[in-house]
């Protein structure tokens, strides 16, 4: 990440962190729309595919044993997730298995989109959605940095309003929450900060508009 007002021309990476249930899905899909951005990229997704490889499950089955497997042999989530939450120790293992994977796959997209012809004019923009930017130490990768923010309390009832189950309790909500980088944290080290909570999309074409006068 380098300072924006000395930004290159052209081609631009951007990387959109923020807090669990801040809004950083939504205001991607809005700022992608306006940018007609080339390439997007969700790191969650990306962990969901982490979970077929082969050389990952047969880590993880060394690592938490076979009862993470469901009859097709394939990766329980939720019995993982269970096994790692609120257990610092269970999860570090997890990341130290996934997460190199993930970061390798980012970086070789945004290798490619880098070497691809065009320019911010037509479209080549590209957008990585990841929730741990700054944890993992990818911030380097990117040319700006958004972070989404919202209050706490509206995390919360985020958290809780997307349990299907019903399970959720505020108490597990806010372990969640506490199990990443405080917010306040990746608010002083964005390059821009949106709302969380304000309409998505004047703020993303305010945005938009911001980069486009950057790199065009």
């Amino acid at each position: 990440m380098v300072n924006l007002k000395s930004k290159p021309r052209n081609k631009v990476v951007i990387g959109i962190t923020g807090g669990i249930a801040c809004g950083k899905s939504t205001f991607t899909r809005a700022l992608a729309g306006c940018l007609n951005a080339k390439l997007v990229l969700d790191a969650d997704k990306i962990g969901h595919q982490v979970l077929k490889d082969a050389g990952i499950k047969n880590k993880l089955c060394r690592v938490f044993g076979k009862g993470i497997f469901n009859a097709q042999h394939e990766v329980d989530r939720k019995k993982l997730g269970v096994m790692v939450f609120g257990d610092q120790v269970q999860r570090s293992k997890l990341e130290a298995v996934v997460h190199p994977w993930i970061i390798k796959r980012i970086a070789e997209s945004v290798r490619k989109f880098r070497k691809s012809r065009g320019d911010a004019r037509s479209g080549a923009a590209a957008i990585v959605d990841a929730t741990l930017i700054f944890e993992v130490g990818m911030e380097k990768m990117f040319d700006i940095i958004i972070v989404v923010k919202a209050p706490q309390g509206v995390q919360v009832e985020r958290i809780i309003s997307r349990d299907s189950n019903g399970k959720m309790t505020k108490v597990m909500a806010l372990k969640k929450i506490h199990a990443q980088m405080r917010l306040g944290v990746k608010v002083k080290r964005a390059d821009i900060v949106v709302d969380g909570v304000k309409p998505v999309y004047p703020q993303a074409v305010k945005v938009a508009a911001k980069i486009n006068l950057l790199y065009s």
